[in-house]
């Protein structure tokens, strides 16, 4: 085996304490002035934290549940439009669309042939909504379901009482119709 080097040495005059003559100690340094920390700053304190909204549906339940009934309805899939109604005035029955979920409900009974049903719907539209959009619709067809039940005079007193009430509407045009 070969023979390893031999360590290096270090020159007499730097083993002796350094180029200069004996080794000394190097002096602590001395601080020129005393250094605190940074004092804390606290950021200020706005009155109160503006608090993020919750995050809302991109629709309203009950605009899709209505949608939903309304939709059925279209469809002409009245069994199932009826029961979306019902389930919606359940659930929603406060919303700004139950008062059109009322009528469209009644229409449906109507549709459905359940004309006792259908005057009380129509009947229960015309007590809580009075004057509502669709309340010149409700009187005719209330005075039909009247006709179907067998009922001519409750059906020409309701579309006396809708000529008299929506003189100008549509519907008035049409009770002129079935009275004649």
């Amino acid at each position: 085996m070969p023979a390893l080097p031999a360590a290096p040495t270090l020159p007499a005059r730097v083993a002796a304490g350094g180029v200069g003559g004996g080794w000394r100690p190097m002096p602590a340094p001395v601080p020129t002035a005393t250094l605190a920390p940074p004092p804390v700053v606290a950021a200020p304190m706005p009155a109160a934290y503006p608090v993020a909204p919750a995050p809302t549906p991109s629709v309203d339940a009950s605009v899709e549940a209505y949608s939903r009934a309304l939709g059925l309805l279209r469809e002409r899939r009245v069994p199932e439009a009826l029961r979306a109604f019902d389930t919606f005035l359940a659930d929603h029955g406060n919303s700004p669309r139950a008062a059109a979920a009322r009528y469209w409900r009644a229409e449906a009974l109507y549709v459905l042939r359940r004309y006792g049903e259908a005057q009380a719907a129509f009947d229960a539209y015309l007590v809580s909504h009075p004057r509502g959009d669709r309340a010149p619709d409700a009187l005719l067809k209330l005075g039909l379901c009247h006709e179907h039940m067998g009922d001519r005079g409750a059906a020409l007193r309701t579309y006396e009482r809708l000529r008299r009430e929506y003189p100008s509407s549509v519907a008035a045009r049409l009770a002129s119709r079935e009275d004649a």
